[in-house]
């Protein structure tokens, strides 16, 4: 345990927290992160975001932007107002699965 109660983790290992609404996402990306012996932890909202970055420490975020409820750019917000995890590098990502007719009509 260190100082500020969050859950000790292997400091060898880069640890990084996927946050995704969509199952498939977060799935994805763990598939190819695994590859690499990263640690990998999952949140399927903002809100459980929050709660795992509070109780374990991240080297890394990757966050959704387009999220149900809370989206990816308040959970950034809070996250940068906290003393605890401001540090936290996060990566602001939109992963766009269906992508609808263009001018061009192009699908």
């Amino acid at each position: 345990y260190n100082t500020n109660m969050k859950e000790k983790i292997d400091e060898d290992v880069t640890s990084i927290l996927i946050v995704d609404d969509r199952p498939e996402n977060l799935f994805a990306m763990e598939a190819v992160l695994r590859r690499k012996n990263y640690r990998i932890d999952k949140a399927f909202s903002g809100k459980e975001a929050i709660e795992k970055v509070l109780l374990s420490e991240y080297d890394c975020i990757l966050l959704d932007v387009q999220m149900p409820g809370m989206d990816g750019f308040e959970v950034a917000e809070i996250l940068a107002l906290n003393e605890i995890t401001k540090s936290i590098p996060i990566v602001q990502r939109i992963f766009k699965t269906n992508f609808s007719a263009g001018p061009l009509g192009l699908s």
